[in-house]
């Protein structure tokens, strides 16, 4: 199975990314279709190689989308500046989630413990609330990557469930050693399908967000799972 990579021109919103997939998503020679807004491409493994034409010939209904194949041995620079405004959503969400509970520290309200579960239980909420906000789709982005959701679907439904009941514990500060042990446990399979994902240069959305933002999956997401676990582990020693 080769993986594909293509340019779309006329991709402009979230619809035109939906029409597209749909317009794909039967073929049955395409498996791990991935439809991109920005970067306007589509990624795509397929049993046989698939040209431009004829992925041009799929979309032809749609009237309006121009396909050309991607070189493979381009690799594009993307500026500074893109990148910070691409993972703005999680920079404010963990900045938030560590610096409100730092005025406590810093003010002599609190000790460092109680910063560690006040930023973890915020981050651990906010992600969840993220995924909640289209369940079955994050669960389909989730079965992408993950070990377990891929062979086992429902898990996809579940995993917010475990973020935010974790969440919710450390922000209390009930029990925290028993979710350190759960975070570690739910988080790590992720990470390893993470990183085996990235080690094949497959091209998918990461579902952390769940998919209110089309963040490309990186190793973002294994520093953001890593840092996780290093403070569940912190907690348990």
């Amino acid at each position: 199975m080769a993986h594909q990579m293509f340019h779309v021109k006329g991709i402009s919103c979230g619809s035109c990314v939906q029409k597209i997939t749909d317009a794909l998503k039967d073929d049955p020679r395409i498996k791990n279709l991935q439809v991109t807004l920005d970067p306007p491409q589509i990624h795509l493994d397929s049993t046989e190689p698939l040209s431009a034409e004829v992925i041009q010939q799929r979309l032809s209904p749609l009237k309006k989308y121009s396909v050309t194949e991607a070189d493979r041995g381009a690799s594009a620079s993307v500026p500074f500046s893109s990148l910070i405004l691409r993972y703005l959503p999680l920079i404010l969400l963990f900045g938030l989630s560590a610096g409100i509970p730092a005025l406590n520290l810093m003010l002599g309200r609190s000790d460092f413990d109680h910063w560690m579960y006040q930023f973890m239980g915020a981050t651990l909420v906010a992600l969840a609330y993220f995924k909640f906000l289209d369940l079955p789709k994050f669960a389909e982005a989730f079965a992408t990557y993950d070990p377990i959701a891929s062979r086992l679907f429902p898990y996809g439904y579940l995993y917010p469930f475990f973020e935010i009941t974790a969440g919710i514990g450390f922000l209390l500060a009930l029990e925290v050693k028993i979710l350190s042990v759960f975070v570690i446990l739910f988080l790590l399979p992720t990470t390893v399908g993470v990183i085996n994902a990235l080690r094949k240069k497959r091209k998918f959305q990461c579902a952390c967000l769940g998919t209110a933002f089309n963040l490309p999956l990186t190793k973002v997401t294994i520093v953001e799972n890593v840092l996780m676990m290093a403070m569940s582990a912190t907690i348990l020693i």
